[in-house]
């Protein structure tokens, strides 16, 4: 298999732009952030999170980093929009704990390289995005951290405000990996 590179980070910090401008600076293909099909028209006043949604959304990001993985005409590289790590922290976000088979779900995913945006540039909203303030949004940031020193992950933490220079940035950082 070649090399995964996962993008990470809070909300509207350009993860799904970068993924995308990196799949096509390097030829290759992207995963899209799974929750967002997952959760694509719900309504949460009725249908609320549970502990089940992170576990699958977990499976169907795994899954379907594979499924692009074997049909993918590049196999040196593919670039993914999260992980179940973070997929971890939303659980802990929503519903106030992680759940052991969630926590089983991110020891089968593994990347060569992960790529976390600042959340220093403005919050946009959409229908997904839940933590509009500025202090919250450093909160989960520094519990991204966290979690991922905790892990013994080692990371790449991109600062750069402008969109342009993020990306100049991770296409320098994916170049030294391959």
């Amino acid at each position: 298999m070649g090399k995964k590179i996962c993008i990470i980070g809070g909300e509207s910090t350009g993860k799904t732009t970068l993924a995308e401008n990196l799949a096509k600076h390097f030829n290759s293909d992207w995963v899209p952030e799974y929750a967002r099909i997952y959760l694509d028209n719900r309504d949460f006043s009725e249908n609320p999170f549970c502990e089940n949604d992170f576990i699958e959304i977990s499976k169907g990001q795994i899954k379907l980093e594979n499924e692009t993985f074997s049909k993918s005409s590049n196999k040196n590289i593919l670039f993914c929009d999260t992980c179940p790590l973070i997929t971890s922290l939303w659980s802990n976000f929503f519903i106030g704990k992680t759940s052991e088979e969630l926590n089983q779900e991110i020891k089968k995913s593994s990347y060569d390289l992960y790529l976390l945006l600042d959340c220093n540039i403005d919050w946009i909203s959409d229908e997904l995005r839940f933590i509009p303030n500025e202090a919250a949004r450093q909160e989960f940031q520094a519990n991204l951290i966290a979690k991922l020193n905790l892990e013994g992950i080692k990371f790449e933490l991109i600062t750069d405000k402008g969109f342009k220079e993020r990306e100049s940035k991770a296409i320098e950082l994916v170049k030294k990996i391959l």
